[in-house]
C-alpha cells in the first residue's frame, strides 16, 4: 500500500508543468509493485451479526432487537451506523457523511452522493432501503439533531470497536470461541460492506445487482466475492439434464 501511494505521488508531480517540477522524468525511480494479496475473507454470520447490533446498546443484553430498541429514548449512534453498514454496504465515510436530505423515505432510498464531490474509483451508490432498514433509519431522521443521520460526521471507530469487544465477550460466555475471537480482533466497519456482499451472494442475489449496491463493477465483485456464488456455474455442471442440448 505504502508503494502504491509512493508511485501515485510521483505520478502526480510528473504530471505538472515541467517548470514546477523538482524531479525529471529520467530522474525519477521505477517502482515495480509486489503482486497483491488475496482480500481479507471475514464476514459475520447471522449470529455474529445480532450479537454486534445488541452489543451496541449499553446495559444487559435484550432478548432481541426490538427490545433494545425500544429500551431507549435515542438510537445509539454505533448502531444507527452499524445496520446502514450490513443493509446498504456503503463504506464508512460515506455512512458517517450521510445527510438526511439524501435519505428518501417516500421513494425508498438512501443516496451516498454528495453533491460537488469528484467521483472516484471508490463510487457511492444509490441503494434502495429495506424493509429491516426503513424503521431504524425513519427513527434516525427524525431524531437527530444535525444534518447527518448520524447526528454529525464524526469518527465512530471507538464506539464500534468496543460494541465488538462487548459482542465478543457474550460470544465467549456462550462457547463461540471462534466467533469471539473474529469479533475481537478481525472486525472493523469494513467488514460490514463484506457482510451485505457475502449474504446477498450467498442467497442468489445476483453479481450484476450486488455490484451495483457496493458501487462496485461486476468484474470487482466477481474477483473478491463470487466464490460465494456459485449457482452461475450450476447450469454447467448439470449439462446433462439441460433438455436444451441435443445429443448424438
Amino acid at each position: 500500500r505504502e508503494l502504491a501511494i509512493l508511485v501515485a505521488a510521483i505520478n502526480h508531480h510528473l504530471a505538472k508543468p515541467a517548470v514546477e517540477r523538482r524531479l525529471s522524468a529520467d530522474a525519477a525511480p521505477a517502482i515495480v509493485l509486489p503482486a497483491m494479496s488475496p482480500p481479507r475473507a471475514v464476514w459475520l454470520e447471522p449470529h455474529e451479526e445480532t450479537e454486534l447490533l445488541l452489543a451496541c446498546f449499553r446495559g444487559p443484553r435484550a432478548a432481541s432487537l426490538a427490545d433494545a430498541e425500544a429500551s431507549v429514548d435515542t438510537l445509539p449512534r454505533v448502531y444507527v451506523f452499524t445496520m446502514l453498514g450490513l443493509e446498504t454496504a456503503a463504506r464508512q465515510g460515506a455512512i458517517r457523511g450521510l445527510t438526511v436530505d439524501r435519505v428518501n423515505l417516500a421513494a425508498g432510498f438512501v443516496d451516498y452522493r454528495e453533491p460537488g464531490r469528484a467521483e472516484t474509483k471508490k463510487r457511492r451508490a444509490i441503494v434502495p432501503i429495506s424493509d429491516r432498514l426503513r424503521p431504524v433509519i425513519e427513527r434516525a431522521v427524525r431524531e437527530t439533531a444535525g444534518r447527518h443521520v448520524l447526528g454529525d460526521s464524526g469518527q465512530i471507530k471507538r464506539a464500534f470497536k468496543t460494541a465488538c469487544r462487548v459482542a465478543a465477550r457474550r460470544l465467549s460466555e456462550a462457547g463461540h470461541h471462534d466467533s469471539a475471537r473474529k469479533l475481537a480482533t478481525q472486525v472493523t466497519p469494513h467488514v460490514l460492506r463484506h457482510t451485505y456482499a457475502t449474504m446477498a451472494l450467498r442467497h442468489g442475489v445476483t453479481l450484476w445487482d450486488v455490484a451495483g449496491v457496493l458501487g462496485d463493477t461486476v468484474e470487482t465483485v466477481r474477483a473478491v466475492y463470487g466464490h460465494h456464488s456459485p449457482e452461475h456455474l450450476r447450469r454447467a455442471v448439470n449439462y446433462r439434464e439441460n433438455k436444451e442440448l441435443v445429443y448424438g
